[in-house]
């Protein structure tokens, strides 16, 4: 029986793959040859390592179709192109290790010597800006503890709440000191845990390293994080959403992306703003540069939950890590971005600009002016632009997903492992969007004819991507009875659950409760990651389509 969310065989998804990367090929200006050739020689790794010149000779269209071609290679976690992605992944994540240690060693020298006077003018103003943003140090009862989606030290293969809650506590060298202070703001957690001895009560916790481990990422490479132990995330994770909302209150919003998207197209319009991307930002966040920039009383704070140490079961290392915190580490996204937030704004105050400033993450938005000075900066402070996602001039910009050129979206899709029936339809439904099906009805009806009978439903926009989005004409549901609206069919994927019982149910209610009273928003202490069964599913709807 044919699955919808099913992978296709390697051999059919590289077959598929080829010939929709053919059609775009056809269509991509002045790379249509060049692709055309590498496609039918079957070059993957040419494909995957092929990069776009935005200084070409390029209308949208052509544009698009070059990088919709790349796009079903490039990241593609299954394609081998005699690379050995750990290893590279390794080997960039002790690169990163070496510039932290570099950068330690610079800022701890220049606090006794003289640096560029508009460098440190720069790092004087963050200094101050990080401190206006962060307010004062909350304490851990003002913390929302929770536990993430992803795994920890102590638990690995099912990683929900559940199963969080039953394992033994976890904590790097680094909290040893405050872990009672932490047990002592989750009492039921502690009650589960402990155990009487001499008239006291007696938690057991295992002090641990951190974990090195490589994530998929694209055709080239993995990605690094670090698997933190147990109470490490969950005071991280706390932290991270303190810093967040302190970062809302002052204009930064890292909960909409899309703020970074429509800077990104004005800036592709009128060149009034550059969008900056950096390399392995992450990780070469290092341990001076945050106490040179962060209050001490932060400072401090965040030190005490952080994983200094980290474990690389593949070759048995431990390694001392030179960084502050890394992927993985649940406050890292939101530092960084407050980091490069306060750099950016404090370089725009040194030049005489308007802070005219976005962040997300890495991803920054500012105006083209500002870039001499700020890259003076960010090679003081360790961080490398990435000129190949950087844009500063012309009519091309990219930021938070979203690729602008002279206005027009020329994202494409991209294809991250063999293809599913489920794929083929997010891949149709993309270029309805897009507004490319009209440019594209043949590999609109290539997909269309490629899918089997049973999987070619159709339905409204606005319900995922279970069916497709295509003009048709629905019978209306029971108008004789003057019900109102239309009734069509789509695939959904099932929750998967895991209820098998588990100590930490015990406080499970304890638990769920807690987070009701802060902002997690809707719980389910029994879903845990990866697909569930496929379900095909019936929905009415009011209306015409």
């Amino acid at each position: 029986m044919k699955s919808f969310f099913k992978k296709l065989s390697k051999r059919e998804s590289y077959v598929l793959t080829d010939q929709l990367a053919s059609q775009f090929a056809e269509k991509s200006g002045p790379y249509r040859d060049k692709l055309s050739k590498f496609i039918a020689e079957k070059d993957y790794k040419a494909l995957a390592c092929c990069d776009i010149d935005y200084g070409d000779s390029w209308d949208v269209l052509s544009l698009y179709s070059a990088r919709q071609c790349l796009a079903f290679y490039q990241k593609r976690e299954d394609l081998d192109i005699g690379i050995d992605k750990e290893k590279a992944a390794f080997e960039k994540f002790i690169e990163a290790e070496n510039c932290c240690r570099e950068t330690n060693k610079r800022i701890a020298l220049a606090r006794r010597s003289s640096i560029d006077w508009n460098v440190a003018s720069v790092l004087f103003t963050a200094q101050r800006k990080i401190e206006r943003v962060l307010g004062d140090t909350p304490t851990l009862s003002e913390l929302q503890l929770s536990f993430g989606p992803g795994a920890n030290t102590n638990v690995r293969k099912i990683t929900s709440s559940r199963w969080k809650l039953s394992a033994t506590p976890s904590c790097s060298a680094n909290m040893a000191s405050t872990v009672c202070d932490v047990l002592a703001e989750i009492p039921a957690y502690t009650s589960l845990h402990g155990r009487d001895s001499f008239e006291s009560w007696v938690v057991d916790v295992s002090i641990e390293p951190g974990e090195l481990m490589f994530v998929p990422k694209n055709a080239k490479t993995h990605r690094s994080i670090i698997v933190e132990p147990s109470l490490n995330s969950l005071v991280q994770k706390g932290y991270g959403s303190w810093l967040k909302t302190r970062l809302m209150k002052s204009g930064v919003d890292l909960s909409d992306q899309s703020i970074n998207r429509r800077r990104a197209r004005i800036g592709s319009l009128n060149g009034s703003l550059a969008t900056v991307d950096l390399s392995s930002a992450s990780d070469t966040i290092s341990k001076e540069l945050v106490a040179e920039l962060l209050p001490l009383d932060w400072y401090i704070a965040l030190s005490s939950c952080r994983t200094s140490q980290v474990h690389y079961k593949k070759t048995g290392e431990l390694l001392d890590l030179a960084k502050f915190s890394s992927m993985g580490n649940g406050f890292t996204f939101e530092l960084e971005s407050l980091i490069f937030y306060a750099l950016s704004w404090a370089t725009c105050h040194v030049v005489g600009v308007k802070p005219d400033v976005s962040i997300y993450g890495d991803d920054i938005i500012c105006p083209p002016a500002i870039l001499p000075l700020l890259s003076e900066v960010f090679s003081f402070c360790g961080f490398s632009i990435n000129t190949e996602k950087s844009f500063t001039e012309g009519p091309f910009r990219e930021s938070c997903g979203s690729d602008y050129y002279i206005g027009a979206n020329v994202r494409p899709f991209y294809q991250r492992n063999c293809w599913s029936y489920a794929t083929l339809t997010s891949f149709h439904n993309f270029l309805v969007r897009n507004d490319w099906s009209l440019v594209f009805p043949d590999v609109l009806e290539y997909v269309y004819q490629y899918l089997p009978d049973c999987f070619r439903n159709h339905g409204p926009d606005g319900f995922g991507d279970g069916h497709l989005l295509r003009e048709w004409s629905p019978e209306p549901f029971r108008r004789d009875r003057g019900w109102s609206g239309f009734v069509f069919h789509t695939y959904i994927q099932k929750v998967r659950r895991n209820k098998l019982p588990a100590s930490g149910d015990a406080i499970l209610p304890h638990y769920v409760v807690y987070l009701r009273m802060s902002d997690e928003g809707a719980y389910n202490p029994f879903a845990i990651r990866g697909a569930g069964k496929e379900k095909r599913i019936s929905v009415y709807t009011l209306g015409r389509f």
